[in-house]
């Protein structure tokens, strides 16, 4: 671990071994790939809360992980996490690019300890391919949404972007291939832009709500 700041570490580590010796940071970033060790048998699950005073989660912090059981990895590209517990994030404001990519069996998350969110990157849930609902509603603060957001998530059936008043932009591919979703309520939003591919493949889409005064 590389100490930039007093603020902000590059971690070269897993991030299991590293929350457990975390300071008060504030700006949580990587270069590198995070990695778990598969052949480490006593794991422990990932405990968030050295993580309560984190500002702003940075590209890739949270994905390209490869294990075979919760017990022994970290955050993404669990190949068996189901579900997870992001209470200690409820101070973040800022959400990179990849959180929680490629998390293929979670069929559950919680995602009102974001509540403070203001920007969310690109890939965001990226192939979470079992999950069947997803409540955005608690996320009043958001103004922006990168590309890919919730692209593949292909069991999805409902959304819920309630109470999301301050959103103004939402990138390329925009719950791009949700097949299974029927009707979508976006009245809420204020957009000022939209990128390409907006809810391309929600081939079973029927009733759309917009703002009738954006």
């Amino acid at each position: 671990m590389e100490k930039i700041n007093d603020y902000t570490f590059l971690i070269d580590r897993p991030i299991f071994e590293f929350v457990r010796r975390l300071p008060a940071l504030r700006v949580l970033r990587t270069e590198y790939k995070v990695f778990s060790d598969r052949s480490n048998k006593q794991m422990s699950p990932l405990d968030l809360s050295p993580l309560e005073q984190i500002e702003e989660i940075g590209d890739d912090i949270f994905t390209d992980i490869e294990f075979e059981f919760v017990e022994k990895g970290s955050l993404t590209d669990f190949k068996s996490l189901k579900t997870i517990d992001l209470t200690p994030l409820s101070n973040v404001r800022k959400i990179g690019n990849n959180f929680l990519k490629g998390c293929a069996y979670m069929d559950a998350i919680d995602l009102r300890p974001l509540s403070n969110v203001r920007k969310i990157g690109d890939n965001f849930l990226h192939l979470c391919k079992w999950l069947k609902a997803v409540d955005l509603s608690s996320l009043r603060e958001l103004t922006e949404i990168g590309n890919y957001f919730l692209e593949g998530c292909s069991e999805l059936k409902t959304i819920d972007l309630s109470s999301l008043i301050k959103l103004t932009e939402i990138g390329n591919d925009f719950l791009h291939g949700l097949y299974k979703i029927t009707e979508l309520d976006l009245s809420s939003l204020t957009l000022i832009r939209i990128g390409e591919r907006f809810l391309i493949g929600c081939t079973a889409l029927q009733n759309v709500q917009f703002n009738p005064n954006p």
